[in-house]
């Protein structure tokens, strides 16, 4: 989509356009004017086409016309359906169409694509549930991370980006994903109020980033929280797993992306305390072996994993 960077003077038929696509999701062009009344048929396209060249909407699906009076109003035969993009939904969230605590519903049911990453777990946050021996070497662990992680986050990023890809052909959402986001929404959201402070200045990148930091430090509290045995969010970890994409990105991009990092640890900290090494060994080992297990065989065992994880603080914290 690129920057927009010139000025966005909307009408208010247009915002009206944007309040039925925010809160409704993706509409044609027969409904706004005929069903919502937003304005005359002309009017309706000449909106649409506006909004378009300013990147706050976009073709969303196409489906074939039935012989009917609509069809009149429809080019080639085909519905046409447009909704928000990435921008278009930060736009009308600063525009106050809906509050933060809207604004991951809104993006979703608009399917508003924004690319996805996971990110180099970051220790700092699991600091109290460390052994005291590693605390002093969190920050460091971190930066080691980043830089010698690198290719093995880019295969799970690309891993992430193909499943979430083919969720979305199916017109699904990844239930891990999209609960995250909608749990945390309000958080992630503010901190995008400053990607478009004012109507008119959008920088896709910087958007991007902002939204896979805040959603990082999200998913990561989820999953630390998985840790000290959080019997709610185990409740919800079950019902992801009812979901074949959720299992997918537990196993093919969250395990491996952990257990890559335990292996690299051994690898490059192999002067460690031998306590520190059983302790990584041990962890690399566990998501290693859950990365590999048959989707049924992966299910079950999460089922079990609050005393799992019990066993796993315990074995650390005797480090």
């Amino acid at each position: 989509m690129g920057s927009k960077n010139t000025k966005q003077d909307i009408t208010e038929k247009q915002k009206q356009i944007l309040t039925v696509l925010a809160l409704e999701g993706p509409a044609c062009g027969y409904d706004l004017f005929k069903k919502k009344k937003i304005a005359s048929n002309k009017t309706v396209y000449e909106a649409r086409d506006h909004l378009i060249s300013l990147g706050l909407i976009e073709i969303k699906r196409e489906q074939p016309q039935e012989d009917t009076h609509e069809s009149t109003y429809v080019m080639g035969r085909k519905k046409v359906y447009f909704g928000l993009t990435f921008h278009g939904v930060l736009y009308c969230l600063n525009v106050d169409l809906f509050e933060e605590k809207q604004a991951a519903s809104v993006r979703l049911r608009n399917f508003a694509e924004i690319p996805v990453a996971v990110q180099t777990i970051p220790f700092g946050s699991l600091e109290e549930w460390m052994p005291a021996s590693m605390r002093g070497e969190i920050e460091r662990l971190n930066a080691l991370l980043e830089v010698h992680l690198k290719p093995i986050m880019e295969s799970c990023n690309a891993n992430l980006q193909r499943i979430v890809k083919k969720a979305r052909e199916n017109n699904r959402y990844v239930r891990l994903l999209s609960m995250i986001e909608e749990r945390h929404g309000e958080r992630i959201y503010r901190a995008l109020r400053a990607v478009n402070p004012t109507p008119g200045h959008y920088i896709e990148d910087y958007a991007a980033d902002i939204f896979q930091k805040e959603y990082n430090a999200c998913l990561n509290a989820f999953f630390f929280q998985m840790l000290k045995s959080n019997s709610e969010v185990f409740d919800d970890m079950q019902k992801c797993l009812k979901d074949q994409y959720s299992v997918d990105v537990l196993q093919k991009v969250l395990c491996v992306q952990w257990a890559s990092a335990y292996q690299k640890l051994l690898r490059l900290e192999s002067n460690s305390p031998a306590d520190l090494l059983k302790g990584w060994t041990y962890l690399a080992k566990v998501f290693s072996d859950l990365s590999k297990m048959e989707s049924d065989a992966f299910r079950s065992m999460l089922k079990g994993a609050p005393q799992a994880f019990s066993q796993v603080k315990q074995i650390m914290n005797r480090l």
